[in-house]
């Protein structure tokens, strides 16, 4: 039986949420932890277009030739006629010591302490 990668995390966290008693989950709803956000990719239903990375790229006005994201064709098979592939979203995975920040010669990349999420300044 396969499982789709949505339907795991959608799973787990049903089974999370109604596993953990009353009182700990309490206790993490006023714990002052930072969010931590990720972002969810159905491999199995992409098929390699890379409008996403474009859309990125509009969206965040990347320079030509430069990406946040892109979409990885990776083939099946070795061999020479193979038309298959196996696609994958290689983008920015939200680090917690975001090795981008410290070694940015121009102090653009940094992390919004409102929210964690790790940020470039498009003028610097």
């Amino acid at each position: 039986m396969h499982v789709s990668r949505r339907k795991f995390v959608a799973g787990i966290g049903s089974v999370i949420f109604f596993s953990a008693p009353l009182g700990s989950a309490l206790a993490a709803a006023t714990d002052k932890k930072p969010i931590r956000y990720a972002m969810i990719h159905d491999e199995t239903r992409c098929n390699g277009c890379n409008i996403c990375a474009t859309a990125c790229r509009r969206l965040n006005k990347v320079p030509t030739g430069m990406a946040r994201m892109d979409i990885a064709h990776i083939p099946l098979s070795l061999k020479e006629d193979n038309d298959k592939y196996h696609f994958f979203r290689h983008s920015c995975q939200q680090c917690e010591d975001a090795p981008c920040i410290s070694v940015c010669p121009t102090g653009a990349s940094w992390r919004d302490e409102s929210n964690g999420i790790v940020r470039v300044n498009k003028d610097k």
